[in-house]
């Protein structure tokens, strides 16, 4: 027989409620900080990618990001228009763009990745190297599962 059980009652959903408070609590420390620098984290993820890989075409951004895919387009315009990216021609395909922080915007993204690396700093410091492994390989099996769905 198949019991229905309430949530509460499966074994480790305890644990789950705190994987998903961490990464509440993780976005919401990174959303405030990238605000101070004047951008939203969809912004700092796509400036960051473009400052760690270089120039882009908004396709290949958009399969690196964290964001919804389908918002790409949207947030870059913006950002465009708010001098914190260029879109130059890809001088492999002339019908491509290929996306470009401006000064302005490689400016904002060192604040914020700065920013993004104290904080991941300070979440790792409050683990032993061997608890960071641990969590780093249990992670990597819940999201390999993940993908299966």
């Amino acid at each position: 027989m198949n019991e229905k059980r309430a949530p509460t009652e499966v074994p480790g959903y305890r644990n789950w409620l705190e994987v998903i408070r961490t990464y509440a609590a993780c976005e919401r420390v990174l959303t405030e900080r990238c605000r101070g620098a004047g951008l939203t984290l969809a912004q700092h993820d796509i400036l960051a990618t473009l400052v760690s890989e270089g120039p882009l075409r908004q396709n290949d951004l958009a399969s690196r990001l964290f964001v919804v895919k389908s918002n790409v387009a949207a947030v870059l315009n913006r950002m465009e228009r708010d001098g914190l990216v260029k879109r130059t021609p890809d001088p492999a395909d002339g019908r491509a763009n290929r996306i470009v922080p401006t000064d302005e915007g490689r400016r904002r993204a060192d604040i914020t990745i700065a920013a993004q690396r104290a904080v991941a700093r300070g979440m790792i410091g409050q683990l032993s190297p061997d608890e960071c492994d641990a969590l780093g390989e249990m992670m990597r099996r819940v999201r390999a599962y993940l993908t299966t769905l």
